[in-house]
């Protein structure tokens, strides 16, 4: 372990997610799709979404917004277990098939509730590139239509991700002069980090890289950053 400095290094998890969602609202500050931001936040987030998805899921809900997204509304569920080595894909997928059929379970007075899920914000792994880099998006997209959709989602979340990360460096990042990473073994010194542990008895710790274990960053959360930034 190491002495803990405001200058070191921490996995801040899904307070990851607030960055993700500056980052787009930055977009929409910057009148991407609309004329204002509110009215760019009540746009259906499906036309953006990876394009095999529309003809592979033809009876997508259409209907969720990028405010749905950000307030953690869009009625999103848990699902059953999904063998390891499927949950970083396939939950993509069987997310899109739960709209479509009748799961956002929108109560009698039309007020859905807040359900916090990583979902929302995986979804801005794909969306925010979707419309920062539309035509490297659109790239990512033909590159890898030829692919069944299980196969597809996986290469296009990480392609895309690599995109949402340039995002972040080149624009949201300077702008506050921070610093993060979502890969810190590469980007950061060792001695830098803190480590995470699972208990007082874990003696070694670990680092988690999101971009080691997934190929590239995500909205959802991941970044190492220190108390100082």
């Amino acid at each position: 372990n190491i002495p803990m400095k405001v200058s070191s290094f921490h996995n801040i998890g899904s307070v990851s997610k607030m960055l993700s969602g500056i980052a787009l609202l930055h977009l929409f500050d910057r009148h991407s799709l609309g004329d204002s931001v509110q009215e760019q936040l009540n746009l259906p987030v499906w036309e953006q979404l990876p394009p095999k998805w529309h003809s592979e899921i033809p009876d997508i809900n259409k209907t969720i917004t990028y405010s749905d997204l950000l307030q953690h509304k869009s009625g999103f569920h848990p699902f059953k277990p999904i063998p390891p080595e499927l949950q970083d894909t396939y939950n993509q997928i069987k997310m899109s098939f739960t709209w479509t059929r009748d799961e956002r379970k929108i109560p009698e007075d039309g007020v859905i509730k807040r359900k916090y899920s990583n979902h929302h914000f995986a979804l801005l792994t794909y969306l925010i590139p979707a419309i920062a880099f539309p035509q490297e998006y659109q790239d990512c997209h033909n590159q890898f239509k030829h692919l069944d959709i299980i196969e597809y989602t996986k290469r296009m979340r990480i392609a895309t991700g690599r995109l949402f990360e340039r995002y972040m460096k080149e624009v949201i990042f300077p702008k506050s002069n921070i610093k993060p990473s979502c890969d810190p073994e590469n980007e950061l010194r060792l001695e830098d980090i803190a480590k995470m542990y699972n208990d007082k008895d874990d003696s070694t710790g670990s680092i988690y890289s999101e971009r080691e274990r997934n190929g590239s960053c995500r909205g959802q959360g991941g970044y190492y950053i220190t108390a100082r930034d």
